[in-house]
């Protein structure tokens, strides 16, 4: 029943930390941060580019501000805080449920 399933839940909770508590063994965390993270920050609130950039041929050739890669774009997160009844009211997480 309900139990049970939370149960796994739980389990499976557990395992996906114990998977990113071991991220830092494969890529050290300043080289992330400082070197890799830039990259996948996107372009919107980006205060490097505060107008977006300009895809060439695309989008009339108007600056275009997209969000980088997030935890929050993962379908299986809001899935799970709907599941579990958390709700998060944040114009960041707004903006993430409608840009994906």
């Amino acid at each position: 029943g309900v139990e049970r399933c939370l149960k796994r839940l739980t389990a499976i909770c557990g395992a996906m930390l114990e998977s990113l508590n071991r991220m830092p063994q494969g890529c050290d965390p300043y080289i992330f941060y400082k070197r890799v993270r830039p990259f996948l920050s996107g372009w919107k609130g980006n205060p490097s580019l505060p107008h977006g950039i300009v895809y060439e041929g695309c989008f009339g050739d108007k600056p275009q501000q997209f969000h980088g890669g997030s935890a929050a774009q993962s379908s299986i997160l809001h899935v799970l805080d709907a599941l579990l009844g958390i709700k998060h009211e944040t114009p960041f997480l707004a903006a993430m449920r409608d840009y994906m």
